[in-house]
């Protein structure tokens, strides 16, 4: 699918009554969907009325990747609405694709110039090692791995934090060029860790994601996108012991801790004490699920 023009998004934003400068992203959601809804459904010059209805449980603008589940989730419906899709729900791997296409398109109405990687984890699902301009792979050898999600409630654009990085970036092109290399080889030995840990004894590799995880977000840092709520999750964390970093574009939103297999649960619940004192909301997870789904 081609991306969408400038003029069109303008056209949309007039139509919904939104300034054409707003970068609220649940008011850009609304144009997201009207984008797909003209594109995929309005493809052959009919609009045909349509009734949507849409739930989540994920925190907006929290570095969970809502908007790319959104996206991915809208896209798969209007597509199969216009049967571009398999109705079965057991969709190939050509399906995937066209789904992961449309809503990445969605996702650039939103975010401006995201990466890709949030609508390709929300569609493919498990863990995905994706490199930008690149099919994503799937990883089929992950391990088992406890994460405490944290959410600090700090709001924040996904959008206004890509455009200062790439601003930093055009001023300090040679700096921030070698700190994205050592966050690109921190993600590849992640990936050789991840097999090690899945074909092995895991537990004699969470030293070494630990210090992955410490390095990765030492280089967030640097380059601008951590806040000082982040920081409160990740000082809280290692005063029990625990290594933790912020997740999705960071400003604010989520941080993640790596619990390993030896963490006793009563420090895990005083972490989890010590975080909500703080105001932030606290839940248990593990890495890899299902992807795009289709419920009948």
């Amino acid at each position: 699918p081609a991306p969408p023009s400038e003029e069109l998004l303008q056209k949309l934003k007039t139509f919904a009554s939104i300034p054409h400068d707003s970068a609220d992203t649940k008011t850009l959601a609304l144009v997201s969907f009207l984008y797909l809804y003209c594109a995929i459904v309005g493809s052959q010059k009919t609009l045909t009325p349509l009734e949507i209805r849409i739930e989540s449980k994920l925190p907006v603008s929290a570095g969970l990747g809502s908007s790319a589940a959104y996206s991915v989730c809208l896209a798969a419906s209007l597509l199969l609405h216009k049967n571009l899709i398999s109705a079965s729900g057991k969709w190939s791997e050509k399906d995937l694709q066209l789904i992961n296409a449309w809503a990445f398109q969605a996702e650039k109405v939103i975010h401006g110039k995201p990466s890709g990687i949030d609508n390709s984890v929300s569609t493919y699902g498990h863990a995905v090692s994706f490199t930008k301009g690149s099919e994503p792979v799937i990883l089929s050898q992950v391990p088992s791995i406890r994460i405490l999600l944290v959410n600090t409630k700090v709001p924040r654009s996904t959008k206004t934090l890509v455009e200062s990085v790439k601003k930093k970036y055009d001023k300090s092109t040679v700096v921030m060029s070698a700190v994205m290399d050592t966050m690109e080889a921190v993600a590849k030995e992640c990936l050789i860790l991840f097999e090690k840990m899945y074909k092995g004894k895991a537990d004699e590799y969470y030293k070494q994601l630990e210090e992955l995880i410490y390095i990765n977000q030492q280089q967030l840092d640097i380059i601008g996108v951590s806040h000082i709520a982040l920081e409160k999750v990740i000082q809280i964390t290692k005063a029990n012991g625990l290594c933790s970093k912020l997740t999705g574009a960071g400003g604010g939103g989520c941080a993640f801790a790596l619990i390993r297999p030896d963490v006793p649960k009563e420090t895990l619940d005083c972490v989890i004490q010590q975080l909500s004192l703080e105001g932030f909301d606290c839940w248990e997870t593990g890495i890899g699920a299902e992807g795009v789904t289709l419920h009948v």
